[in-house]
């Protein structure tokens, strides 16, 4: 008796275990898909041609430590693309992003 007892709380256990853990993992697949950071939506920016809006997404990406920001940051600013057009500005940028190894 007290082992059919255990099995079958066993059983319930292991069954809402289960349901919690795949709980757990919808949840966070959902919240990481819609968490795009200032690199993210300056690149999501930047493909619809919005390069003002993708500057200053990758700006706040960049005074991050983001060293792919900081290298688009500075294509930008050599291209004048979002920004006005500063090779000064675009060497600090492209330093900073090889200081990291990009």
């Amino acid at each position: 008796m007290v082992r059919s007892f255990y099995k079958n709380w066993e059983r319930k256990n292991v069954a809402v275990l289960k349901r919690i853990l795949t709980g757990f993992i919808i949840v966070v697949m959902l919240a990481d898909a819609t968490m795009a950071g200032p690199f993210e939506d300056g690149v999501a920016a930047d493909k619809h041609g919005d390069y003002a809006e993708a500057a200053k997404l990758y700006r706040l990406a960049a005074d991050q430590g983001h060293a792919q920001a900081q290298y688009n940051l500075g294509h930008m600013a050599g291209n004048g693309q979002g920004v006005p057009q500063n090779y000064a500005e675009a060497m600090k940028w492209f330093r900073l992003a090889a200081d990291q190894g990009i």
